[in-house]
């Protein structure tokens, strides 16, 4: 039987903000290691948490309830939003977090999917879009699992990915000429050979 998260840590020090967001907040399992010294607690909730205030309610359950103990807690959150959300409007409002939590697993698809373009052909099909390089071809079937768990299993929202490829963008390189040193000594002798600023 699910309890409410705040009557099953009752002692637990949180802001006005936090105890907000975990108000309808219930704790389906809590489970730990044959060491107990790793601690996981499954809970379901209606309101997004962001990732950062995930991991802070993680370290101040540490610091509080388990004060002299060598102690690790990882909280598995899950959501049920309302009918409402739809992959983008999810992505609107927890990129954010998703990027965060990326950059901790992978800082390579991090980058990935920090630099895709994401387009939405309808409510549960996102497609992103990115250049065309060995790295991204060889890490897409990654990155699309990692985005299936947040969006599907823990967000519960019904998604389609696809990922398309675009040729990679060339750096222009400006070249040097003559007249950019004509221009500079011109600029010299005008404002008295002076550092910009100064």
């Amino acid at each position: 039987m699910a309890n409410a998260f705040l009557e099953v840590f009752p002692t637990l020090q949180l802001n006005h903000e936090m105890k907000g967001l975990l108000s309808e907040a219930t704790v389906t399992k809590v489970a730990s290691n044959r060491n107990r010294d790793f601690i996981r607690v499954y809970f379901d909730n209606t309101r997004l948490i962001p990732k950062r205030d995930i991991w802070r309610l993680e370290e101040d359950m540490r610091q509080q309830l388990f004060p002299n103990q060598k102690m690790q807690i990882k909280l598995m959150e899950h959501y049920r939003l309302s009918g409402q959300y739809t992959a983008k409007t999810l992505l609107d409002t927890y990129k954010e977090s998703m990027l965060c939590e990326i950059k901790e697993y992978s800082l390579l698809l991090y980058n990935i999917f920090r630099k895709a373009e994401i387009r939405f052909e309808e409510d549960m099909q996102m497609t992103l879009i990115l250049e065309d390089t060995l790295i991204a071809r060889e890490s897409q079937d990654e990155l699309i699992e990692v985005l299936d768990k947040i969006i599907r299993e823990r967000c519960g929202i019904q998604t389609k990915f696809d990922i398309q490829f675009v040729e990679k963008k060339r750096a222009i390189i400006k070249r040097y000429r003559p007249s950019d040193r004509f221009r500079s000594r011109e600029y010299r002798k005008a404002y008295g050979g002076s550092k910009i600023g100064a």
